[in-house]
């Protein structure tokens, strides 16, 4: 195969050769022109003035391609050519696997115990302090008068009971029924409340009972009884009413306390209990409630 080199070199020894023959052509035709000129000159008159160049022709056409060159010979081996860019860097490998866990090691040999160190001086005692003078004895003082009790403090919670029945009693003195109930302070008060049918009767004439509560057995003192009384006229007259009588007990103590709603004689009346009925055909009860003490 022809290399670019050789095939250069023998383009240029081509023209070259072409140019050199084309010169010696005109030369050959300047000299025989001039010959002729030089013949017909013979007694002939002076010579005119020379004409202008004429316009330059146009290019020739190309040439045709000259034979191939023979192939050159080899040539020498030529410098190292300029050091090319240097290639990106490639990604990083993965990280490697964590290694196995080494053996553990054997418990070293306890080390033997350092010396006792020096017990420290002991300190110097501190001087005693100066004493200082008794002061005088101070004056006693008036006893003041007592002051009075202060007003219990109220009850946190609510206390409170009642007792329900259904019965019919036709005792005419006696106590109807009792419910107990624990007072939690000595201080506060106790409402009491009954509710039931009461009835007194009398065969002729007028009559009249009593009906009232009592706390272990006595009549509230303080501050007065709780009571209500039912009057009878003639004997025709036999009702049955659903009656209510309740009040307040002061100062009784703290603990249980049985309270109970009693019937008997009227105080104010000289003559004997009558006919009375307690609960006739409904519900008959007793409520109870500890409250604080009432203002004064």
């Amino acid at each position: 195969m022809i290399s670019r080199g050789s095939l250069m070199i023998a383009l240029c020894v081509l023209l070259l050769s072409t140019l050199i023959s084309a010169m010696v052509k005109s030369d050959d035709e300047k000299e025989s022109q001039c010959q002729q000129c030089q013949c017909s000159s013979i007694g002939a008159g002076i010579p005119g003035i020379p004409g202008q160049h004429g316009l330059p022709g146009r290019d020739g056409r190309d040439g045709i391609d000259g034979i191939n060159g023979k192939p050159g010979e080899k040539g020498e081996k030529g410098d190292s050519g300029i050091p090319g860019i240097p290639g990106q860097h490639g990604l990083p490998g993965r990280d490697g696997r964590d290694g196995v866990d080494g053996v553990k090691g054997e418990r070293g040999i306890k080390g033997d115990r350092g010396a006792k160190g020096d017990i420290g001086l002991a300190g110097n005692n501190g001087r005693d302090g100066i004493h200082g003078n008794t002061g005088q004895k101070g004056i006693k003082g008036d006893s003041g008068a007592k002051g009075e009790v202060g007003p219990p403090g109220p009850v946190g919670e609510l206390n409170w009971k009642h007792c329900v029945w259904y019965a019919n009693s036709g005792l005419d003195a006696g106590l109807v029924k009792a419910c107990n109930f624990v007072k939690k302070s000595h201080a506060t008060a106790i409402r009491v409340l009954y509710q039931g049918t009461l009835r007194t009767y009398c065969s002729s004439g007028e009559c009249c009972n009593r009906w009232y509560f009592t706390f272990n057995g006595n009549e509230c003192g303080n501050p007065a009884t709780i009571e209500g009384i039912i009057y009878g006229a003639p004997a025709k007259d036999n009702p049955n009413r659903v009656t209510q009588i309740e009040g307040h007990c002061e100062r009784l103590p703290a603990g249980t306390i049985a309270v109970g709603i009693h019937v008997g004689k009227c105080v104010r009346d000289p003559r004997d209990q009558h006919n009375a009925n307690s609960g006739w055909n409904a519900m008959s009860r007793i409520i109870i409630e500890e409250l604080p003490p009432p203002q004064s």
